[in-house]
């Protein structure tokens, strides 16, 4: 059974729930109510957490019985939170704002963190900056808040999740140690369960609480300007290679060089065929590449595993300047001469979109196949055989940016869609 206390300026509310074998929880400290951001060390891309901009309160909550804080340090052995946020267009996270505050004792280190979202739970650690507990700042106005810089810009494309690892702190001592983090009151928050805690070894949404709150964490971004690339290899050169056991992948700038066939590399797919005869073509979609320069290469392990799967050794790399949504040719192991090649491309209309239920589809050549994607690069819809005129039905799909692919007899063409809900 939990009970929670909130103290906001001068008035207590209390709220009843029950969750687990923890005791009841409550609150023993107030602040202003959020307000918007007025000191230097922010900008107009402050993003603020869920449905904070609308909230009413803000408190740090407790565990009764000097059990420690809900979003910090406390005796059920908790090791972090973090807060959740939605991404409908990519950014870069520059810095973050971590609204701390009480913090006791001097001994230990926090972990500033961002992790991926990969759907239920905070998934790979994208960045993380460690500080010193003496270093920490604490403060009882948001202005005061403490703010951590990343060593790297953190691009992020889908959800994320930034908090703080407390796994490097001292127990919890009443009066003595501890680091607390604000959050709005509770009723608060999105009703999403967009506010988690870690205990021990499991992420848990405090709204199994019966808790409904936003974690006062403040991501800091620039938004930047990127497009769609569709790269195409064929590999007619590339003898032994079975697709029906070997595989290929890139690797590239894009991705920072990530090895092929470790978690998170740039995995290729086949590009149908009727008959063997038809060449070899492999293809990948990546829906957000950055303006600029771009290098890569190929691999595959019919070559060797790994970095040993290059289609040719050393230097030098693909390269391509991004400036568009772009469709990439390229013959494996032949190096390109360093501008991306221009195709002579079916022409490819849809309508409406932004699109709610139906997306009309036009051709100026026979449609071969249709595929829809999200920005994970899931399949998520496929049809084929089409003629010039098709349309896709879009009501069963959430809200967001897809990529619609069309293959044409050799030819790919990629489309970004919106699907308003």
């Amino acid at each position: 059974m939990r009970k929670l206390f909130l103290f906001i300026i001068t008035t207590i509310v209390l709220g009843f729930s029950s969750f687990g074998q923890r005791g009841d929880y409550v609150a023993n400290k107030h602040s202003s109510l959020p307000g918007s951001f007025s000191n230097k060390q922010t900008s107009l891309d402050t993003l603020s957490p869920g449905n904070w901009d609308s909230a009413t309160g803000v408190a740090i909550y407790s565990w009764e019985d000097n059990k420690g804080y809900v979003f910090g340090t406390n005796l059920y052995n908790d090791k972090g939170y973090a807060q959740r946020f939605s991404v409908e267009e990519p950014y870069e996270i520059v810095k973050a704002i971590f609204w701390i505050g009480e913090k006791m004792g001097t001994g230990g280190e926090v972990v500033f963190s961002i992790w991926d979202f990969d759907g239920m739970y905070p998934g790979e650690l994208f960045a993380s900056v460690t500080v010193a507990m003496e270093d920490v700042v604490a403060s009882e106005e948001l202005d005061g808040a403490m703010v951590v810089s990343f060593e790297q810009p953190v691009f992020v494309t889908r959800d994320y999740l930034i908090g703080v690892d407390i796994g490097g702190l001292e127990p919890y001592e009443e009066g003595v140690y501890g680091l607390a983090n604000y959050s709005s009151t509770d009723e608060n928050g999105t009703g999403l369960g967009y506010a988690y805690v870690l205990e021990g070894t499991m992420w848990v949404p405090v709204l199994n609480y019966d808790l409904d709150v936003d974690i006062a964490v403040f991501p800091v971004v620039n938004h930047v300007e990127v497009y769609s690339l569709t790269l195409n290899v064929d590999l007619a050169a590339l003898e032994d290679f079975d697709p029906d056991s070997n595989k290929v992948w890139v690797s590239g700038t894009f991705n920072q060089w990530t090895e092929p066939g470790a978690e998170g590399s740039a995995k290729m797919t086949m590009v149908p065929r009727e008959n063997e005869e038809d060449p070899l073509i492999y293809t990948i979609t990546i829906p957000y590449v950055r303006v600029g320069d771009m290098l890569y290469k190929y691999f595959s392990d019919a070559v060797g595993e790994g970095w040993e799967g290059a289609e040719w050794e050393g230097d030098p790399n693909r390269y391509l300047f991004i400036q568009e949504d772009l469709v990439a040719n390229d013959l494996w192991a032949e190096p390109s001469v360093g501008v991306e090649e221009e195709m002579a491309v079916p022409e490819l209309k849809v309508f409406p979109n932004p699109v709610r239920d139906v997306l009309y589809i036009y051709g100026s050549q026979p449609i071969d196949q249709l595929r829809l994607f999200d920005l994970t690069g899931r399949l998520v819809m496929e049809k084929k055989a089409l003629g010039s005129e098709t349309f896709i039905d879009t009501g069963s799909l959430g809200s967001g940016i897809f990529i619609l692919q069309m293959v044409s007899g050799k030819n790919l063409i990629n489309h970004k869609v919106q699907v308003l809900k």
